[in-house]
Parts: structure tokens; C-alpha cells; sequence
């Protein structure tokens, strides 16, 4: 959540005026320095780099995949080398989990009579959210075109409501159908309706699992294919729908399952901190991203996105280069890899909604890289920009940034405002309130296409861009910076976020945990200390040091009912939930 304080009295960036010039923003703070951390950027350092990120035995760097949790690991290796801290809460790895869902294929199924139809080839879900156990049973009853309201009272109660489709939205009509009592709704195809073509990615997905948690089906609504269409009638001894209000004399029984309704997967973002010199000013973090996933292999094909987002992964490793090079600034930095991107900017939504960073610090901007390695050398798109779309956003930083690329050969900046909700950096601007900046080369023919690869890119071009940004961090080490029109988060508001944050995950790791144990043992443990003591702790992985206390040092507690675990933390108010909230808990 966004944190604004009423007042930045613990602030230490102060309002920007706008006013200045962008010399008076860009000063030279460690000419030697600077010296040292830009030549030490090169296109070889960079061209090696990106040949590993972006080759084909990383298979696209999908999220999740093993091929990335190599890619996370080099990067780890990368940072440890040149003397980074870790930056995550245990280690250089921040994991988060989401829910994952994947329909049971083998064991859904639609049975009309004595004939059993295929999910998948003879029908789909006609909403793609529907994923959820289920059995629904009744017979058939003919609605026509879906003249529901000329149906005798009472006639659906209870029956399937089979409709021939006119290609009209179906909301009316799934509310008309529920509302005269029928137990589900079954749609014929028209004419030349290709129905798996339409619906191919949804039920790929469904099949191959995906992102979302688990909700009851409402109501089930299907959509025949021609060929199920077909076996459906003649399954009812019919060749064509009978006329509205008709039975169609047979009975429809429809079973979906889902494999593992408690099922998740995890995924790792990558974080390395280098911490400042000055006794104050370090605990200001700068932060710089980058997305390291793309999006896997599609029909037969490695996508290697070199340039999405293989140029930005290695963008940040060009900064590593050049901070370790440069030395200690007076402010901190912290380099964050996210995973997920591609799927919904997971990685960043995780993040930014439960921070965590050494304890005293807070985040005060974010520069953020995406696709910075293709299209004309001497320009590069930037967002928020001042009279564009997203100006509430404009701030000093995008300011600061433009002042260095005439140096690094950039004429123009142009507007990537298009792009704000695209990349990362919107979850920062969101979610913690910061001034944000995003460096973007725009879109090619190559883009979400397997021909991204690593020998189109301009080495040069992305060297600059590193050079760039390392000026920029070394004038944000000025005493006085003046980046943000706005009060970002106090040192309280954001150590109160990032404690909310530490509570949810652990209770998310205890629930998973406790799920483990509930399939090993058939029962759920009676407390958290039975779970601690058990071999499941160690079998999940999930376990951590300290995780069985909350960040005020109090004990977790569980409890265990038939239905599931209820679990909950004493805050530092002593209250259930912490500082005052509702409750903080899980239910199983």
C-alpha cells in the first residue's frame, strides 16, 4: 500500500523546485570515483553477460522455471563476487509464493446420457475463471435463442438451461437463467464458430495450470464445440435443439476438478545491497530494477528475450560493475531482479506491498530498466514526463537523468508514457510512494517474438545507458536532494509497512507449512510447536530461522479445527493483529 505521511519530518528528501537548472541538479559529486565506476563499464563485460542470460539453455526464463532459478543464481554469484551484501531477508534471494491452480483434465468431464464428452475437444468453460471443483447434475431443458422470459414459472428449477448462441454477451443471460432457478447453462455453437480456436490459450492454460487462487465455480456455463455439438444431440436421440421450452429428454451430469486446490508455486526475486558511507545518509536506499524473466517456450520455440529484458538484467549488472568499481557512496543502493513480469509484474507487486530492507533504512526513488538495447543509438524513451499522461508522477529524477544524455550521446528523450503500467517501476510509484523513473528503448518487430536475440543488440547503446544512470547516482549523493515534489514514506510509516509485510509472509509460510503436514499426517497439528517439532519443517523447505516469532519477538499462535488452521500474531499494541489492524490471520 501506498504510504504518505502527513508530515516528512523524518524525511530526508526534500521538495524539488523545479526551478533549477539541471546543472545545479547535476553536480559531480566523486569525480575519481565516477571515473573509476564509468570505465569500468564495457561492451564485452556486457556482451558476455547478456550471452548467458539470453542463451537457449535458458530456455526463455520463464516464471516459474528451473532455466530462471539458474538465472537468479548467476546473478546471485555475480553481485557476491564484487563484495554486495545480500539484500533480501535471508540472503540475496527473496522468495514469494502465489496460488497456482490446475484443472484435472483426466477426471473433468461432461456425460449427457451414456456418452461421455472430452473438456478440451467437444467443450469449455465459457468463462475462463471457472476453475473449481465441481459436479453438477439435472436434466435438459431447451431455452431456444434465450428467450428466457417467455419460459412457464418454474420450468428451470433445477435443470440445465441448454440456449443456441447468437454471439451476444451472455451476462444477461447467465443472470437471467439463474434467476429462473436453473443449475446451469449449456451454449450450442454457431454456424462457423471455430470454439477451441477462441478459446485455445485459456484451456492450454487451465490444463498447464495457472496464477489465481481458488473460488467455487458459481455456476457453471459451457460452450460446445461443432463436434460436441453434434455428440450432444445425437447423445439425446435429436438432430437439431428443440424449440424453446422443450425437454430434450435426457440428463446432464458435468464433473470438473481441480488437482491440488491448496497448490502454489514460488518465486524468487534477487536483491543485493550495497550499503553507504555516511552515517545518516545511508539509510536512504536507492533503488535500481530490472525484470529478469521473459517468457519461456512457446509451440517448439526458445524466446530468449534478449533485449526484453536481457539488455535491462544486464543493465543492472553493469551497475554492480560499476559501484563495486566506484566504492561506497554516501547513500545506499539496492539492485532488485523481479521475476514475473511477464505474467502481471508479480515480482514488483510482491515486493513493494511487503518490503524489506536492513533495518533503519527506507527507500527514497526507483530507476527502472526495461528493453534498453535496440532501436536508433541516440535515443531513449523516458516516463513519467512532465506534460504527458501520467504528469502527477513527474519529478525531479526523470529531470536529473535527462541532464547526462548529451554526454552518453543521447539527443532526445522521448515520452514512454504509453508504458507507465508495463514495467516495474508503476509498483514502486504505487505501492511505496516513490519518485520513480523508467528507461525504455521501445518496442521492435523482435518484440515477444522468438528472434529477440543476443546479435542484435547495441552493446553500445546499453553501455550508455549503465553510464547514464551511474551519473545520476553519483550526483543523488549530494547532502541536499531535491528529486520528489512529493513527501515520500517517513522512516516510521515505512518500517510499519515492511512489519505488516514480515507478518503476512511468515503466516503464509506456516499455512503452506501446515498444509504439508495435513498431507502427510491426514490431520492438522494442534499447535505451532507441534509443528516445529515435526520432520515436515524440514521436508517443506519452507522453514527459516526465526520464523516462529513475530517482528515484536512474540510467538506465532496456531490453532487447528476439521476444517483447517487459524493463525495469527500480538502486535505491538498487544492486540491480535498488530498495531491496531483486524486480525491478521489464515484460514484454512
Amino acid at each position: 500500500m501506498q504510504q504518505t505521511p502527513d508530515s516528512p519530518a523524518l524525511g530526508l528528501l526534500w521538495l524539488l523546485a523545479l526551478c533549477l537548472p539541471s546543472s545545479a541538479l547535476a553536480a559531480i559529486q566523486d569525480p575519481a570515483a565516477l571515473e573509476r565506476g564509468l570505465d569500468s563499464v564495457s561492451v564485452e563485460g556486457l556482451e558476455a553477460d547478456l550471452s548467458f542470460i539470453a542463451s537457449d539453455e535458458m530456455r526463455g526464463r520463464d516464471t516459474p522455471s528451473n532455466e530462471q532459478r539458474i538465472a537468479a543464481r548467476f546473478l546471485r554469484d555475480r553481485v557476491q563476487r564484487l563484495g554486495f551484501d545480500s539484500g533480501a531477508r535471508y540472503g540475496f534471494i527473496s522468495e514469494y509464493h502465489l496460488s497456482f491452480l490446475q484443472l484435472d483434465s483426466d477426471a473433468s468431464h461432461l456425460t449427457v446420457g451414456d456418452t461421455k464428452l472430452i473438456f478440451g475437444r467437444h467443450y469449455v468453460f465459457s468463462r475462463m475463471n471457472d476453475m473449481g471443483d465441481l459436479a453438477t447434475q439435472g436434466d435438459l431443458l431447451s431455452i431456444g435463442e434465450g428467450r428466457v422470459s417467455d419460459l412457464r414459472k418454474n420450468a428451470l428449477k433445477d435443470k440445465w438451461a441448454v440456449c443456441q448462441s447468437t454471439g451476444k454477451s451472455m451476462r444477461r443471460l447467465i443472470r437471467q437463467v439463474i434467476d429462473a432457478g436453473a443449475i446451469g447453462l449449456l451454449l450450442l455453437p454457431q454456424d462457423g464458430d471455430d470454439v477451441l480456436a477462441r478459446h485455445k490459450k485459456s484451456v492450454d492454460s487451465m490444463k498447464a495450470g495457472r496464477l489465481m487462487k481458488y473460488q467455487p465455480v458459481e455456476f457453471p456455463t459451457l460452450t460446445m464445440t461443432a463436434s460436441g455439438a453434434r455428440a450432444f444431440l445425437a447423445a439425446c436421440g435429436l438432430d437439431e435443439l428443440p424449440d424453446l421450452g422443450k425437454s430434450l429428454r435426457a440428463e446432464a451430469s458435468e464433473v470438473r476438478r481441480i488437482i491440488d486446490p491448496r497448490g502454489h508455486r514460488y518465486f524468487e526475486n534477487v536483491i543485493a545491497f550495497w550499503p553507504g558511507s555516511d552515517p545518516e545518509l545511508s539509510k536512504e536506499v536507492i533503488i535500481i530494477s530490472a525484470h529478469y524473466d521473459h517468457v519461456g517456450v512457446r509451440g517448439g520455440e526458445v524466446y530468449n528475450g534478449a533485449d526484453d529484458n536481457g539488455s535491462g538484467t544486464v543493465g543492472v549488472l553493469g551497475i554492480a560493475d560499476a559501484l563495486a568499481a566506484y566504492g561506497p557512496m554516501k547513500r545506499s543502493v539496492a539492485l532488485i531482479w523481479v521475476s514475473g513480469e511477464e505474467k502481471g509484474l508479480l515480482g514488483s507487486r510482491c515486493w513493494t506491498q511487503r518490503p524489506w530492507l536492513p533495518v533503519g533504512c527506507r527507500p527514497i526513488a526507483n530507476i527502472n530498466m526495461d528493453m534498453i538495447g535496440r532501436n536508433a543509438p541516440d535515443e531513449i524513451l523516458i516516463t513519467p514526463t512532465k506534460n504527458g499522461s501520467v504528469s502527477k508522477h513527474y519529478n525531479g529524477l526523470v529531470r536529473l537523468i535527462e541532464s547526462f544524455g548529451k554526454q552518453e550521446g543521447f539527443r532526445r528523450f522521448k515520452s514512454a508514457d504509453d508504458y507507465w503500467r508495463r514495467s516495474d517501476h508503476m509498483n514502486f510509484a504505487d505501492n511505496l510512494g516513490l519518485p520513480v523513473t523508467f528507461l525504455f528503448a521501445d518496442v521492435h518487430k523482435d518484440y515477444h517474438k522468438h528472434t529477440d536475440e543476443v546479435h542484435l543488440i547495441d552493446f553500445d547503446k546499453m553501455r550508455r545507458v549503465v553510464r547514464m544512470i551511474m551519473r545520476a547516482l553519483d550526483a543523488m549523493q549530494a547532502s541536499s536532494l531535491e528529486i520528489s515534489a512529493k513527501a515520500v514514506p517517513s522512516q516510521e510509516a515505512f518500517e510499519a509497512q515492511m512489519r505488516r509485510g514480515i507478518v503476512a509472509d511468515d503466516l503464509e509460510r506456516w499455512r503452506l507449512i501446515a498444509d504439508h503436514y495435513q498431507r502427510a499426517s491426514g490431520k492438522y497439528p494442534r499447535n505451532l510447536t507441534e509443528l516445529m517439532r515435526s520432520e515436515v519443517l524440514l521436508e517443506s523447505g519452507l522453514g527459516r530461522p526465526g520464523l516462529e516469532r513475530d517482528p515484536w519477538g512474540n510467538m506465532y499462535e496456531l490453532k487447528s479445527g476439521d476444517d483447517g488452521v487459524l493463525l495469527t500474531c500480538e502486535g505491538s499494541d498487544g492486540r491480535k493483529g498488530g498495531e491496531g489492524e483486524a486480525a491478521d490471520t489464515v484460514v484454512r
